[in-house]
C-alpha cells in the first residue's frame, strides 16, 4: 500500500506543481516562487488536516 501511495502520489504532486507554476507564469510571472511555496504549504496543510481528522475518528472509535 505504501508503494502504491508513493507511486500515485509523486506524479500527481508533480503534475499539480507544474499546473500551479504554469498558471502563475501566465497570471503573475513575478510570483513563481510564491506560487510554489503556497502549493507546498497547501500540501502540508492537507497532511496536518488529515492527521487531525484521523485522530478525531480514531478517538471516536476507541
Amino acid at each position: 500500500m505504501t508503494l502504491l501511495t508513493g507511486a500515485l502520489g509523486a506524479p500527481t504532486y508533480a503534475a499539480l506543481q507544474a499546473r500551479v507554476l504554469g498558471l502563475s507564469h501566465l497570471h503573475a510571472p513575478q510570483a513563481l516562487v510564491v506560487a510554489a511555496g503556497l502549493n507546498i504549504a497547501g500540501f502540508n496543510g492537507g497532511i496536518a488536516l488529515d492527521a487531525l481528522l484521523g485522530a478525531r475518528v480514531w478517538k471516536g472509535w476507541a
